[in-house]
């Protein structure tokens, strides 16, 4: 403290570290789980604070709340003039200087003459659904609950936000006006949910509304501000309170006014109920109006339609209203429209000098980076507010909605609060104020989680984490602060803290500090926060004695790389699977097991732990439970039924781009083997289906086919990839952009070349792998970019698209160099044999399949050195059916087509073009509650006609949505059910697949998983094969470490191998028939890649020590080793999941809701069964709350990961059972044969 201590002033220290409560009544807990603690209040008892008392000059006070217990408990200190070394006997480093500082100490060191923006408060909303909670309990905890909100012993709240008549959180949709044309308004009230449950000055419904009661506990001066969801239906395009729709007409007109006097008369009315409003927000996200099937209430503005309405309607009649002191906040969406929305309404100087403030939501701040949103906005326009304006947990379809106890959804609420002060944001309103055990009320089933929550069956209601984390910023910085310098001593720059500071308006200093990891004290992060226990790797217990254990090297986050050199690689046992009535299985955890085998028995029932056999009690129940007791408090029980088949699987693999070619060849020979039999080795051949390769001289290299006398054997055994994806040309994972034909107008393609990354370095690596390889490997190829003179923008580079349209020349030329198997001409056939394929054909290297276009909707924006090219969906419908189709049909190879090979959230539109239709028609488009995704699954039809688009500037032709799982549900089940739900819409769409001369060519849809968590599966996967179940999909892309967050490689991080394996489970359970990794191996830093687009991979090769390192990726992604379908049963060439192998029905006995397993059961064609089975944790922060595959470099831990052992139980009927674990982070292969 002593670089503090110069400031002769006070300060109030708040600390967020990982460690009860304190104030004038301590926290009453209750543990839902280890962790996982609320503070139970009731009608007699709730903890309470002390009243605020700044410390003596001189002195500082601290408050802290932790994971083990404290919240906001209060300690009192002195400063020091001098920084003191532990375990002196003044408990310092007396006598030193603080230059003298050691690397690890953390000095934050305050600057009052810098000086940032100044705080407007925090606070949460009163929603219906809050109003309804609060007096669902008797009056004295609704008193205890508003008091623990509002009052001096409480967190001091002084922003409340209300919703303008009715939204998602209500019990139905409904305005204040809906009797149709009332354009004057006359029928204009309020309803019942205002005047009983928020603003009433009457007992009504069991005591005072809650505005009024709020009002009279705070001594802050509290800010009211409301948001409108929706309009009546009367002045909407849709004439629905949901779904998309705008204001009828245009600004200025009579819809428009009626609109905005709509505004001051929700004012007059609140008014006499003697509350006022400090400001209104233009519309509570208004992209979510401009979205197909949105499910709750919305009305769309694009930001040029709010520019207008401001500047001509609402600004105007709010200025001339007796409420002109009202403040107006455009935006009120998420801040990836920033700064796009921002310059086009305050760039208006009409509209601008009606506006003060920019509201932001926080649902898509993993997409846009506050350095690019905010900041920029920021510095603009300086003289706006911005105010985060709505959050809460639990609303991504991946999250549970309500989870009692979780600390680490505290934190996000932390860390997000301090990211946007530190970024000039001027305060922050959570959501809902009180929800109930479900995460509602909600007319729509969104349910999400709220800092508190209400059992009012039980009369109590519980505070969670994160209304203590709420509290170290409410009760402490008051109105009117105003952010000062606060900076890390240069030794400490890297911290994993993370800080802010205020000078309040009496002159105190506030800093809080947040620690999200598991260390405590002030000190840099360096090293693991616990040591690392290397595990002896077991013997298998097959008895084949022929694997190699792994070497294990420990980087500091959190788990181990196995480490391989030119001598030693770790390698797997033979599999021989077991005799009838056993099992084997095979284990990888954080802990230390990489592919681990073990076997047992299955058992004729299960008993209960405890029980005199040791094992689960065995329970004479309905038959419905198959023996397994209900009462168990992990009684999961697995149900295998191999009579419900689905689809079949294709395989799994990676990428030989050019950045895996050329980190390969820096090792020696001995290591490059090595690590292609990592890879891609049978059990004992090395050669399995008799191919070697050889160099033919002049850069060329043929793989050739030997007698089977004449295989060499090995010993090794890899993880049998059988997917190889090779870019066509440069992809950003080159050294350069090139293409295979760069001479202007070469319409005939005659210098047409293989480049040198071709010759030289993927091809003999192919050649080596197919060596290796039982089976030829299933190799597909994606173009990123055609040469320049063929694109519009004249660069293989950045946005553009194919010049011209389908059918002419330069598609023609472009389809012909996918495959280029002859020439015609006036004077008849030239047999000349020029194209990507064909040229690959020569050097004895075929293809299975081809993609259309790399990530096709990439060049519509506008990142300047990406190779890129640009397909709308009807754009490549038309390729594929003029061009690419018939050039590939004529052709001699028998090469299979996928289209889109781009994200799933294209799905399933990309197969389905709109060609009409008219408001009042439904869309296929799936639902989209809360705007914040990636571009929505129905474009408008500004993109099918080629405008200029732009994501991050969040231009409207794209709609950012995220998509709940329930609303997917509902979808889905339309479309199972004969599509009841979908009339109309055949009639006015054209599908690419429903296109017959298109659909002929096309064999399956390639995905691409980097915006998974912005749609469920169930409404993008599953919605297409059910609209198309004849044509497979493949995800054909997948890394980590991508997009804006910087820690692109992070040696031996167990979370990002979990990340690929809760993929592959996911998407196999909706049909997905195979998955491929991006780039096989990388460097160290991620490349090389020449735009610096740097990522992980599960093999990083450190080329000057010739060593790579096999990451928990790997590891993962070998429980699902394909392999090839086995020659007997006592043969050791069978592994897991081979191609051919076929989905089966997989049961689960019950919900737990700490224990959420992920699992999928195959059929094996030799008959065998596999069950792959994957504990991540039952904590939040393993689920997606966190987001587990960003492990930190070693100086900067992951976040701590506390995990649950989950005992469960397995049932094959012509079996029996399996009991077993799955320890936490864990995952599982289980094989077994039925006979």
């Amino acid at each position: 403290m002593g670089a503090v201590g110069a400031l002769c002033r006070r300060l109030l220290l708040v600390l967020l570290a990982v460690h009860r409560a304190a104030g004038a009544r301590p926290c009453s807990p209750k543990y839902f789980g280890r962790d996982a603690m609320v503070c139970v209040c009731n009608t007699t008892y709730c903890d309470t604070l002390d009243p605020l008392v700044l410390p003596a000059l001189g002195s500082y006070v601290k408050y802290e709340s932790s994971k083990a217990g404290k919240r906001l408990e209060r300690s009192e200190g002195i400063f020091q003039r001098r920084l003191c070394a532990p375990g002196t006997a003044t408990g310092g480093r007396d006598g030193m200087d603080p230059a003298a500082t050691p690397r690890h100490d953390v000095v934050l060191t305050l600057d009052v003459t810098q000086r940032f923006q100044r705080v407007k408060g925090f606070g949460g909303s009163i929603t219906d659904a809050a109003a309804i909670n609060i007096l669902s309990l008797p009056e004295r905890a609704q008193d205890h609950l508003l008091r623990s909100y509002f009052s001096e012993e409480g967190l001091e709240y002084n922003l409340i936000r209300l919703p303008m008549a009715s939204c998602d959180f209500s019990l139905h949709a409904y305005t204040y006006d809906d009797v149709p044309y009332d354009y004057e308004l006359t029928h204009f009230s309020l309803r019942d949910e205002d005047t009983k449950l928020k603003a009433s000055s009457g007992k009504e419904q069991g005591g005072i509304p809650l505005l009024h009661r709020a009002l009279a506990m705070s001594k802050r001066p509290l800010s009211l501000y409301a948001s409108p969801w929706t309009s009546p239906t009367w002045m909407k395009t849709s004439e629905s309170y949901v779904g998309k729709g705008t204001l009828k007409g245009q600004a200025g007109d009579k819809y428009h006014k009626t609109w905005a006097n709509y505004f001051v008369r929700f004012l007059d009315e609140y008014a006499k109920h003697n509350l006022t409003f400090w400001a209104v927000t233009a519309e509570n996200e208004p992209t979510a109006g401009l979205i197909n099937n949105y499910p709750f209430q919305c009305l769309g503005f694009t930001a040029e339609q709010q520019r207008d309405f401001i500047a001509r309607d609402l600004g105007p009649a709010l200025a001339n209203s007796s409420h002109r002191h009202i403040q107006l906040i455009i935006l009120d969406d998420n801040r990836l429209h920033l700064p796009h929305w921002a310059r086009v309404v305050l760039e208006d100087e009409e509209a601008a000098r009606y506006v003060h403030g920019i509201g932001i939501h926080w649902y898509l701040d993993f997409i846009g980076p506050i350095q690019d949103t905010v900041l920029p906005t920021h510095e603009l326009f300086p003289d706006y507010f911005i105010l985060a304006t709505e959050a809460c947990i639990g609303a991504h379809f991946w999250e549970r909605d309500v989870i009692l106890g979780c600390w680490e959804r505290g934190n996000q609420y932390s860390h997000s609060i301090l990211m946007n002060l530190n970024h000039f944001v001027a305060g922050w309103t959570d959501w809902n104020l009180a929800l109930d055990l479900e995460g509602g009320p909600n007319w729509v089933k969104n349910y999400v989680d709220s800092p508190i929550i209400v059992d009012s069956s039980e009369g109590i209601f519980y505070k969670q984490p994160m209304f203590y984390h709420m509290g170290h910023f409410s009760k402490f910085i008051p109105e009117g602060s105003q952010r000062v310098g606060l900076v890390a001593s240069r030794e400490s720059k890297k911290t994993a803290l993370e800080y802010t500071a205020f000078e309040r308006p009496d002159g105190a200093v506030v800093v809080v500090v947040l620690n999200r990891t598991s260390l405590s004290g002030w000190q840099t992060l360096s090293a693991s926060s616990r040591p690392w226990l290397r595990p002896t790797p077991s013997r298998p217990t097959c008895g084949c004695g022929s694997a190699r254990p792994c070497i294990p090297k420990d980087f500091g986050h959190g788990s181990l790389v196995c480490v391989c050199n030119a001598t030693y690689c770790d390698t797997l046992d033979p599999l021989v699977l077991p005799a009838p009535g056993s099992y084997v299985k095979y284990e990888s955890s954080k802990a230390g097991k990489r592919l681990e085998r073990s076997e047992g028995r299955f058992q004729s029932s299960l008993h209960t732990p405890g029980s005199a056999t040791g094992g689960w009690r065995c329970h004479r129940g309905t038959r419905r439970h198959h023996g397994l007791s209900r009462a168990l408090p992990a009684g999961l029980l697995l149900t295998l039924n191999i009579s419900t088949l689905y689809q079949h699987v294709k395989g799994f693999g990676g990428s030989l781009s050019d950045a895996a070619a050329m980190n390969i060849l820096k090792l020696s020979q001995p290591a490059q083997d090595n690590l292609l039999r990592s890879y891609f080795s049978e059990n004992g051949e090395r050669c399995g289906h008799g191919r070697a390769s050889r160099w033919w001289g002049h850069q060329r290299w043929l793989c050739l086919s030997l007698p089977q006398g004449h295989r060499h054997l090995d010993a090794c055994s890899g993880i049998e990839y059988n997917l190889i994806r090779v870019p066509m040309a440069c992809s950003d994972f080159s050294v350069r952009p090139y293409s295979y034909d760069d001479v202007p107008d070469d319409y005939e393609l005659k210098h047409f070349r293989l480049a040198d990354e071709d010759v030289k370095m993927k091809i003999p690596l192919l050649c080596r792998a197919l060596a290796m390889s039982k089976r030829p490997l299933l190799l597909f190829a994606s173009p990123w970019t055609a040469p320049a003179w063929m694109k519009s923008n004249g660069d293989v580079r950045g946005k553009g698209t194919l010049k011209g349209k389908a059918g002419d020349k330069y598609h023609k030329t472009w389809a012909n160099y996918f495959i280029k198997y002859c020439l015609w001409s006036q004077a008849g056939v030239d047999s000349r044999r020029i194209g990507f394929l064909d040229e690959y054909a020569k050097h004895n290297v075929t293809f299975w399949a081809v993609t259309a276009q790399n990530e096709p909707l990439a060049g519509l924006f506008t990142p300047p050195q990406a190779p890129t090219i640009a397909f709308t969906a009807a754009q490549q419908r038309d390729f594929i059916a003029q061009d690419l189709g018939p050039a590939l049909a004529r052709s001699p190879h028998r090469t299979q087509l996928l289209m889109l090979d781009d994200q799933r959230i294209h799905l399933p539109h990309w197969a389905k073009v709109v060609k009409s239709s008219s408001p009042s028609s439904p869309s296929t488009s799936c639902p989209s509650p809360r705007v914040y995704g990636k571009w929505s699954q129905q474009p408008l039809p500004a993109l099918e006609s080629g405008s200029k688009l732009g994501l991050l500037e969040g231009e409207p032709e794209l709609a950012l949505s995220r998509v709940p799982a329930s609303a997917c549900a509902r979808r889905d089940h339309g479309m199972a059910a004969g599509l009841e739900h979908t009339r109309g819409m055949w009639q006015q769409q054209s599908q690419v697949l429903g296109n017959a001369t298109a659909a002929r060519y096309v064999s399956g849809l390639a995905v691409h998983w980097y915006l998974d968590a912005i749609v469920p599966p169930g409404c993008s996967l599953e919605a297409t094969h059910k609209l198309f179940p004849d044509h497979f999909l493949l995800y054909t892309e997948a890394c980590t470490g991508f997009f804006m967050f910087r820690f692109a490689v992070s040696l031996g991080c167990w979370e990002r191998g979990d990340h690929y394996s809760y993929s592959i489970l996911t998407v196999m359970n909706h049909f997905v028939s195979g998955w491929t990794d991006w780039n096989l191996v990388l460097d160290l830093e991620g490349g090389p890649n020449w735009v610096k687009n740097f990522v992980d991979s599960p093999v990083i090769v450190d080329g000057s020590k010739d060593v790579f390192y096999k990451q928990p990726m790997f590891y993962h992604l070998g429980h699902f080793r394909p392999g090839a379908e086995p020659l007997s049963w006592s043969s050791p060439h069978s592994k897991f999941i081979p191609e051919g192998s076929r989905r089966v029905g997989l049961h689960r006995s019950r919900r737990c809701l700490l224990c959420q397993l992920e699992h999928v059961a195959v059929l094996r064609p030799d008959g065998a069964l596999v069950l792959v089975v994957l504990n991540r944790s039952a904590r939040a922060e393993d689920r997606g709350d966190a987001q587990p595959w960003l492990c930190r470099p070693a100086q900067l831990l992951s976040l701590p990961r506390f995990g649950r052992d989950v005992p469960f139980g397995i049932r094959d009927p012509a079996m029996g059972f399996i009991e077993t674990v799955a320890p936490a982070h864990s995952i599982q292969t289980y094989l077994w044969r039925q006979q």
